[in-house]
């Protein structure tokens, strides 16, 4: 990676990194999204390429932060005021033995955006305040942009998720560290073009912070 994201070292190695490591350089290209949004994406997927698939399978709940979206300039700009404004988006669940999983959202998200989904009924009780939703099968692959990174794809094509919007997402994550994973999100165009338009991370929900 290039000197102008590098706390601590030139390279980040997942067979050398803790924790503390991971985040170190997660929280130091948050600090550049506010001044140069060009050179942090450059970091993040950096730091995304430098990550390893997961040692073991993800199984139980894992809370998650947004760390950027790169849509187009519209979309951009409103993703991240609503990211600003509230976390919305809380994380996943993990159901390793059914290679299966879910989101986690905050109900009164999902109340404010059902207009785009009407048809959509597989709210799964979560907590009084959260709703699990959005199931997507898990798979050890190769990334669909690098073709020589094995990921963990989560794959939403379902016939349950919405067809014109859930259903053409996917996402890969990558571990950094011994429970920290970061993850890019994926939007299939109805050109046939996929495209990367968010980066996440996820720790294991009993960590107080995710990031």
């Amino acid at each position: 990676m290039n000197s102008y994201h590098q706390p601590t070292q030139p390279h980040f190695d997942t067979t050398d990194s803790d924790v503390a490591t991971a985040l170190t350089y997660v929280r130091a290209v948050q600090l550049r999204l506010k001044t140069d949004r060009r050179r942090a994406f450059a970091s993040l997927q950096d730091l995304f390429r430098d990550g390893e698939p997961p040692e073991a399978p993800l199984a139980g709940r894992y809370g998650g932060q947004l760390l950027a979206f790169d849509i187009a300039p519209g979309l951009t700009k409103l993703a991240d005021t609503m990211a600003a404004q509230w976390r919305f988006w809380l994380g996943k669940t993990f159901d390793a033995p059914q290679r299966m999983g879910d989101d986690i959202y905050l109900r009164t998200f999902l109340r404010r955006t059902r207009r785009f989904a009407p048809n959509y009924q597989n709210y799964i009780d979560d907590t009084p305040q959260t709703w699990r939703v959005f199931p997507f099968r898990t798979t050890l692959t190769d990334s669909i942009v690098n073709t020589s990174l094995p990921v963990l794809r989560l794959d939403y094509d379902l016939p349950i998720n919405p067809r014109l919007s859930v259903a053409r997402t996917m996402d890969e994550i990558v571990q950094l560290a011994d429970g920290v994973y970061l993850g890019r999100a994926f939007v299939h165009w109805w050109w046939g073009r996929w495209q990367p338009v968010a980066y996440f991370v996820l720790r294991p929900a009993e960590n107080e912070r995710v990031v």
